[in-house]
């Protein structure tokens, strides 16, 4: 602009200008003419181009979303971390009480040493989930049979989750195994129906209870 300006200055001084318009040189309005349009062009320019204050460039927007991914990420492996120190366990390969057994009541066993969290009480042969989730239980008897059929359970807070119907003249070692979800402080044991008498060496009896999956 200002160089076309310098061409009209000298362009207005190189010719005898009178204030009639007939008497402009037609060279000086052809270029103030062409002035006018350049300026014109050079501002409509400057306005397109010009950037609003909330306007995101491709590579803010870039930047932005991938933040947005790390914050998900760091998220889902806490949550992956918390989950993983959830952890509960028992596995009891002995009675405590001798046989007969007592009919309709917790049956005490002797941890084996694979314990985690600290869930079984061997006093009341009752396990406490510590944690809200998903636990496989499984159970085995290894019976002696002075009855013809007795019934094994599971329970859960007085509510039978598990029933195995052992029949002796063709069960002499009854076992079951369920998965089942539990919440946090259920109380889960093992009973049967009727006092029985049992085969009682290591690993002969099982009461076992894990975590499989606990809740996020």
């Amino acid at each position: 602009a200002r160089l076309m300006e310098r061409k009209i200055v000298c362009l207005l001084k190189s010719e005898i200008f009178t204030p009639t318009l007939n008497m402009i040189p037609i060279r000086c309005i052809l270029v103030v003419v062409a002035f006018a349009l350049s300026n014109a062009i050079m501002m409509t320019s400057a306005r397109h181009m010009e950037k609003r204050s909330d306007d995101t460039s491709p590579l803010e927007a870039v930047v932005s979303g991938l933040a947005k991914d790390v914050t998900m990420l760091k998220a889902e492996v806490q949550t992956l971390k918390d989950a993983a120190g959830r952890k509960a366990a028992f596995h009891g390969i002995r009675l405590q009480q001798p046989s007969p057994i007592p009919a309709n009541a917790p049956l005490k066993f002797v941890s084996a040493g694979h314990e985690v969290g600290n869930g079984y009480d061997a006093v009341t042969g009752i396990f406490t989930a510590p944690y809200s989730g998903w636990y496989t239980i499984h159970t085995r008897l290894n019976i002696v049979g002075q009855s013809p059929a007795f019934v094994m359970d599971v329970l859960n807070n007085n509510q039978v989750v598990s029933r195995f119907l052992c029949h002796l003249d063709a069960h002499m070692m009854c076992a079951s195994s369920v998965t089942i979800y539990v919440t946090a402080g259920d109380r889960l044991w093992m009973q049967t129906d009727h006092s029985e008498t049992l085969y009682n060496n290591d690993f002969d009896n099982v009461f076992s209870i894990v975590l499989v999956l606990p809740d996020e």
